[in-house]
């Protein structure tokens, strides 16, 4: 996705138990149980031309900065930080 007045193209890849726990699921923290914030962590992959659509009704991004999204959660008591992935096998865990 290319932020609107950017230059940063971001991508995040979910399995589907991931989106089911970002759209249905209770963020809460494994250690102490309270509520968590999304805090997401942005890596810098790559710089280059982005290309979106589809044959010739597509747009070409030139010198376009790449960052790949890891959608994380943050606990504001503990401290703690888990990313999207770890949540999901945890929650396998406890069922």
């Amino acid at each position: 996705m290319l932020k609107p007045n950017s230059n940063e193209y971001h991508k995040t890849r979910l399995t589907g138990k991931e989106l089911a726990l970002i759209l249905f699921g209770k963020k809460k923290c494994p250690q102490c149980g309270l509520k968590m914030r999304r805090n997401d962590i942005k890596e810098h992959y790559d710089k280059g031309n982005v290309f979106i659509g589809e044959g010739s009704n597509g747009t070409t991004f030139l010198n376009v900065d790449k960052f790949e999204v890891k959608i994380a959660y943050r606990c504001s008591n503990c401290d703690k930080r888990f990313t999207l992935s770890e949540l999901t096998s945890l929650s396998k865990e406890t069922r």
